[in-house]
């Protein structure tokens, strides 16, 4: 998704059934990049909350939910807590992804 983050969003778009003109596809990227996401938190939180809602996003890099979400059981929970939320949704499409590290 780093990679290329308009292509990430056309087949996001894609799964989702929608059409996005390329003028929308770069208004999603723009405002989905960490940085811009990171300046509307702290626009948005009230003073009080403004150095917590600076520090609300983490790296960014690709994997390092890792360093959050340690051991197999945690992992194996977790995936369940999401299969579960998608199978709740009435989706009907696979779930047997999980984010086990390879």
């Amino acid at each position: 998704m780093t990679a290329d983050k308009a292509a990430a969003v056309r087949d996001l778009a894609a799964f989702l059934e929608r059409d996005l003109d390329a003028k929308t596809v770069e208004n999603i990227c723009r405002r989905a990049s960490l940085s811009s996401m990171r300046s509307a938190a702290v626009a948005s939180a009230p003073e009080i909350l403004k150095e917590a809602a600076s520090k609300f996003y983490r790296g960014g890099r690709v994997g390092d939910w890792r360093d959050y979400i340690i051991g197999a059981d945690l992992l194996d929970r977790w995936n369940e807590f999401v299969a579960d939320g998608v199978r709740r949704t009435g989706e009907n499409r696979p779930t047997e992804r999980n984010f086990h590290p390879q």
